[in-house]
């Protein structure tokens, strides 16, 4: 568990990489090709927010591109992938390991190259995605970082709780029809949302 990894390793700080463009200040993914749900996630407020430490995402680029020799000792490092096959990153998550970082991997596929570098590999057991825009998969993730955190800081989570309530919601699919049916596309649709929304909001507005 993450408490365990805590207990185990001195984390100072916190490093999360995922395939795509990043912002200049590190702190926002701008362009994820592979997995463009999370295109506008501030994950460095999220996380720190949370857990407390200073969070920073990279950029697989610097390895990749650059060449950089990373120095990594007492960094976790968070890799979050659907398919766990993405080279940039496959490249950067191994030079993170041999640089001393330690390195958490989410991916759909357990025996992806990301997942056997990884030191803990979360499985996101969403089954085969048949679509670019991988739903299950970005659905699965926020729910692994989320018990991934709320495991870190101790928080207490109701996992029948959760498992109600997604039940719940599938079952009342009268719900979207409704707004569906009251909505017009003769005029553009503009989703709202911002802070820890915001990603949500994106996602919403690619389907």
């Amino acid at each position: 568990t993450a408490k365990e990894l805590m207990e185990k390793f001195e984390v100072t700080s916190v490093g999360v990489s995922a395939a795509g463009f990043v912002s200049s200040d590190r702190k926002t993914m701008l362009a994820t090709p592979n997995i463009a749900d999370w295109n506008g996630v501030d994950l460095d407020a999220e996380l720190t927010a949370q857990i407390g430490l200073p969070v920073g995402l990279t950029s697989p680029s610097s390895v990749t591109v650059y060449g950089s020799e990373l120095k990594y000792s007492n960094t976790l490092i968070v890799a979050i992938s659907q398919s766990g096959q993405s080279p940039d990153l496959v490249k950067f998550a191994t030079a993170a390991r041999q640089a001393n970082a330690y390195v958490i991997a989410m991916t759909n596929d357990s025996s992806s190259p990301l997942a056997t570098i990884a030191h803990n590999h979360f499985p996101l057991l969403a089954g085969p995605e048949l679509a670019v825009a991988a739903t299950k998969s970005y659905n699965a993730q926020l729910l692994v970082s989320y018990l991934l955190v709320a495991a870190w800081t101790g928080k207490q989570v109701n996992g029948e709780q959760i498992i109600s309530e997604a039940t719940r919601l599938t079952g009342t699919t009268h719900l979207v029809s409704e707004a569906v049916q009251v909505a017009s596309r003769d005029k553009e649709v503009v989703i709202l949302g911002r802070g820890f929304a915001y990603p949500n909001a994106r996602e919403a507005a690619l389907k």
